[in-house]
């Protein structure tokens, strides 16, 4: 007798293409307060979208240049939640930019404008002894060395036997406002010097990181920086320049990388800043200060909430598409 064997055959499933979301956040100093509350409020946006895992799984690849660079190691590398945070940026200012015994304008003149001690013992209470390898997602960190001219990005997935302690006290070490930190026989500054924004170091890592994507979503997150200008009278003479080269940079800089972005086809770069009303330093702790910001932040917040809504869905979205069994 003749056994036919059927064979039921099973549908081929075509995996969802690859999408990579990567956050990055800019520098700014005090104004580390306005990015942290758009991060609450799309994290209000993943609940709301019915996503229950933590705002930081749902990317690929967190980078911070300076307070940004802060922000990133709290969010990766600390048990620090996004509100606590905001917090701490309220009341800890004065910590990291205390009043100087010698006076602001003369202590500048012959030392960094604060002692480091302060901003060291936030570093130790939010990092303690942990090293960039046990960051729960990829995470970079911008700095750059004065020895011998080079950016330095810290990575988790290669430099993972770097302390949070010394990431966060490299990105951080603005010039004139902090001394730099020697690590070996580097002289690691502020990474505001080549990548305020460091979303193109980013993108450039993310390409090595997952060469088969060809969908990259980057979101950046801005301080909210005074788009520097200069009226023509003002652009003769050494003094008329040494308070404006510096800002003139930091613009410049931020707008190359915009419309760098924006150029790629591959790239979906959603921008989320908008101008303060008036320039705030960097280290203004004032009540008046903060007020301006949190005024700012909420006001952003409401501005840019259907692309926060959007983006949630997107990065759940994707999130599910990864759990289904994407790598």
């Amino acid at each position: 007798m003749k056994i036919w064997k059927w064979w039921t055959k099973k549908p081929q499933i075509t995996p969802a293409p690859e999408r990579r979301f990567i956050l990055s956040l800019d520098g700014g100093g005090m104004r580390g307060v306005i990015p942290v509350r758009v991060l609450i409020e799309l994290q209000k946006c993943l609940k709301e979208a019915g996503c229950e895992e933590s705002l930081v799984n749902c990317f690929d690849l967190v980078t911070g240049t300076s307070t940004g660079g802060l922000i990133a190691l709290a969010l990766t590398c600390a048990d620090q939640s996004l509100e606590d945070l905001l917090h701490t940026y309220k009341v800890a200012g004065s910590v990291a930019f205390p009043p100087s015994a010698l006076g602001g304008a003369l202590r500048s003149i012959t030392a960094e404008k604060y002692p480091v001690d302060g901003l060291e013992k936030l570093f130790r209470m939010w990092y303690g002894k942990s090293l960039l390898s046990q960051a729960k997602v990829r995470t970079m960190i911008m700095a750059y060395d004065i020895s011998c001219g080079k950016e330095v990005e810290m990575k988790s997935w290669e430099d993972g036997d770097i302390p949070v302690f010394d990431a966060a006290r490299a990105t951080s070490a603005a010039p004139t406002y902090y001394s730099p930190l020697k690590r070996g026989s580097k002289v690691l500054v502020d990474g505001g010097v080549i990548a305020n924004n460091p979303s193109l170091f980013a993108y450039s890592q993310a390409r090595k990181l997952f060469p088969e994507c060809k969908d990259f979503t980057i979101v950046s997150i801005g301080t909210a920086g005074y788009v520097h200008k200069m009226a023509n009278q003002s652009t003769s003479g050494i003094l008329n320049w040494l308070d404006n080269i510096v800002p003139m940079y930091s613009t410049a800089q931020k707008r190359t990388v915009d419309s760098v972005l924006e150029l790629i086809p591959e790239v979906s770069y959603i921008r989320i800043e908008d101008q303060l009303c008036e320039k705030i330093s960097l280290d203004d702790t004032s009540p008046r200060a903060l007020k301006l910001m949190s005024d700012h932040a909420e006001t952003l917040c409401t501005r840019f909430r259907p692309e926060l809504e959007e983006l949630a869905k997107a990065l759940k979205e994707n999130r599910d598409a990864s759990q289904a069994g994407r790598t």
